[in-house]
Parts: C-alpha cells; structure tokens; sequence
C-alpha cells in the first residue's frame, strides 16, 4: 500500500512554508525489518522524528540510524521510557534499559518521551505528555500533569486544547504556563 500522495504533499508543504518540526507518534515496537519499511516508505519522506518504544530491542535503532543517514530531513526517535496511563506495564528496569540502549544510539536518539527526568544527560530532551490544566484523569487511564509539575524540555499537550471551547486561547495560555514552568526549572541565577 502506498501513501496517500496529496496527504504526503500537504505535509512537506507544511513543513517547510511554517518551518514545522514534525514528530509522528507513531510509537513503533516491532522488529527492525518491518520499522525500516514502515520508516522509508510511510514516515521520513514527510516526518523529522518519530516515537518508538525499544521493546523489541536494538533492531528497531539500527532501522532508525540506518533511515537518519538515507534520508536528509529524518533526525531520528523518541523513546518512550515512561507513559502517563494508569496501569502501563512499564517499570523502571525497563526504563533504565531504554536509557542504556539509547546511549549506543546517539546519532539517531533524540530522547525520551516520559513523565519524570530519566536522565540527566544533556544530550538527550525529555517530552512529557500528559500535559493538562487540572491533574485528574479521564475514564480511558490517562493521567494529567499540569505544567507547574512537569520537568521536561517539551511539554506535550493535545486534549487540554483540542478539547477547549477556545482551543487558540487554550494553546496560548498553555504556551505561557510552560514556558514560565521550564524557566523555572532551568533557571541558574
């Protein structure tokens, strides 16, 4: 099956007109043949990053670093380390093992999606999601995490905009509480 080509178009448009970063949460886990197809044929030709557990193991890098070199644009994965629902499987051996692999992996590891500061190697960026106004969760397992609480690099939001009345006002007061949240954080002075 191919991509849908006017949909690929729009995006490499996008991208370039806006100077977009695009990260597909596509959250790949499978062996590394099957995620470079999935890669060169559905996600670089549009993509800059993308997410990926290492659950299958060191495969699945070597199919990033391999599509980091072929393709100009791609700058490779987020791992995710940890995850904001409720009774993920996820423990810390498992995330201390992806903060490992990711250490062979710098060329292509860009960081961690995860709700706390897995490492405090500065190379790599933390994305947290999960990000909302008030930190209760919804029927489905998804826990919030409002801004003031969150120590991350980028802070990651979607229904705390997408499900506002004024989701342009939502964003824009998201924009301010994380920004004022990472400052503080990452103040020296």
């Amino acid at each position: 099956m191919l991509i849908r080509p006017t949909l690929t178009c729009w995006r490499i448009s996008a991208r370039e007109k806006y100077n977009f970063l695009i990260m597909e949460d596509r959250k790949l886990s499978d062996i590394g043949k099957t995620v470079l197809n999935q890669l060169q044929h559905k996600i670089a030709p549009w993509a800059h990053l993308v997410t990926a557990h290492s659950i299958s193991g060191p495969g699945l890098l070597d199919a990033v670093r391999k599509v980091c070199k072929e393709v100009e644009n791609f700058q490779g994965c987020f791992l995710v380390a940890e995850m904001s629902s409720q009774g993920n499987l996820i423990d810390e051996d498992y995330t201390e093992q992806t903060v490992k692999m990711a250490e062979q992996y710098t060329d292509c590891v860009v960081g961690f999606v995860a709700q706390s500061r897995v490492t405090l190697n500065p190379q790599f960026l933390i994305a947290t999601p999960g990000v909302h106004l008030e930190s209760k969760g919804d029927s489905l397992g998804q826990t919030y995490r409002k801004p003031e609480d969150v120590d991350a690099d980028i802070f990651i939001v979607g229904n705390g905009i997408l499900q506002n009345e004024n989701p342009k006002e939502a964003a824009e007061k998201f924009q301010q509480l994380s920004w004022k949240s990472f400052q503080a954080r990452n103040n020296d002075g």
